[in-house]
């Protein structure tokens, strides 16, 4: 839970961003939202956020578990560790607030930052998403990149795949044979299944999760 001396780091933290700009733009508030939505750490001279969960290992400060979705404000030499989906919290509230410029486009990129990082802590704190992958990434002896290949090619088609005990489906793929129960049909929800048991997730969240996934994927 947030405390109210780590709020104080935290609207300090966000306060730099609002008020330092550029020739490109008048606050960093939009580059900051921007690299928070690619899941990337952003960081300036007094201030930055940073995630556990960055694809770059020397953007991750040393207190950060890269292994976890834990984010970190600093300020000064301070800073404040929470889980990603309070600190999203946090910057939706601290900018429904304080920004005053582009705020229809700042709002939309908070809505989607909570329901990223909402979404992608849901997927974390259950193993099935985690063991569907590792399923389908040891799924052949001759080549354990190219069934990942096929994964990422399927599902950019629009397909569900499923491997051995492991499936990653979508309620938009028109194949009624790759379109399990337990997704509506919306045709916008994506669900990870291993042995019998899934989760369902938004897909723009199912994508980030695979690509977090691939960038720290086991060795060969």
């Amino acid at each position: 839970m947030i405390g109210a001396n780590d709020e104080k780091v935290m609207k300090a933290c966000m306060d730099v961003f609002e008020v330092t700009s550029s020739l490109e733009c008048r606050s960093f508030i939009g580059v900051l939202l921007d690299g928070l939505l690619d899941l990337k750490c952003v960081g300036l001279e007094m201030a930055g956020v940073y995630l556990g969960c960055d694809s770059d290992p020397l953007s991750i400060p040393d207190y950060l578990d890269i292994e976890g979705f834990d984010m970190s404000f600093e300020y000064m030499d301070r800073y404040v560790v929470c889980s990603m989906v309070e600190g999203a919290k946090f910057i939706k509230e601290w900018c429904g607030a304080n920004v005053l410029a582009e705020r229809e486009r700042v709002s939309n990129s908070c809505d989607k930052l909570v329901s990223l990082y909402g979404g992608m802590t849901v997927l974390v704190k259950n193993e099935t998403p985690k063991d569907c992958l590792l399923g389908v990434f040891l799924c052949s002896e001759f080549g354990v990149n190219g069934c990942i290949g096929d994964l990422l090619e399927s599902l950019l088609n629009f397909k569900g795949v499923s491997v051995g005990m492991s499936g990653v489906y979508l309620g938009c793929d028109e194949d009624p044979e790759n379109f399990p129960a337990h997704l509506s049909g919306k045709g916008v929800e994506m669900s990870f299944g291993y042995m019998g048991e899934y989760v369902v997730c938004s897909m723009s969240v199912g994508a980030f999760y695979i690509r977090d996934w691939c960038e720290k994927k086991p060795p060969l």
